[in-house]
């Protein structure tokens, strides 16, 4: 096109600004390949608020109609009836919740054509009896380990790194001696 590259806005000659190319991940040196446009509208589709915009329809002379989508009639025609209701529940009694002494009478009034209840003795509690006495159990004897079963112990300990070797060391000799 004879404008040098640097200078030049569009270097594949597509239409498109190189700038706009490479936000839309395309290479402004080849013009086979371009940003996206659904709507023929000359902006891409990464840039157009028509194409993110849900509900909107192009219109052709460069204009959009935005629709409403079916869920909202039924969301505002559930929300005309909710409200007529609640109007119509004030004014049912004057914007006052009814009283409720009416209720109270329709009770006492069936507690008087019940015949009476037969009246109950209270049960006599029965008497609390302790426990038997448990006896305290024996204190059984510890078995009593010869010195090689406690010099077998000591080695285990010491294999298992439960003990140092000086106390390893300490008791085997005290162990050896008795």
């Amino acid at each position: 096109d004879g404008v040098p590259d640097l200078t030049d806005t569009d270097d594949d000659n597509d239409g498109w600004l190189d700038s706009v190319e490479e936000l839309a991940g395309t290479d402004p040196l080849d013009d086979s390949v371009m940003p996206s446009d659904a709507d023929s509208d000359g902006i891409a589709d990464f840039m157009d608020a028509d194409y993110y915009t849900s509900g909107t329809n192009e219109t052709g002379d460069g204009t959009s109609e935005i629709s409403i989508p079916t869920w909202a009639y039924g969301a505002l025609i559930a929300a005309i009836i909710l409200g007529i209701m609640v109007v119509i529940l004030l004014l049912r009694n004057g914007g006052k919740p009814e009283p409720i002494a009416p209720i109270q009478e329709s009770v006492q009034e069936s507690r008087a054509t019940e015949p009476p209840k037969p009246a109950t003795k209270p049960k006599p509690a029965k008497p609390v009896v302790p426990p038997a006495a448990v006896a305290p159990a024996k204190p059984t004897a510890k078995p009593v380990l010869s010195n090689e079963d406690k010099i077998a112990r000591l080695t285990k300990a010491f294999e298992e790194g439960k003990i140092s070797e000086k106390q390893y060391q300490r008791n085997l000799e005290k162990f050896k001696l008795a």
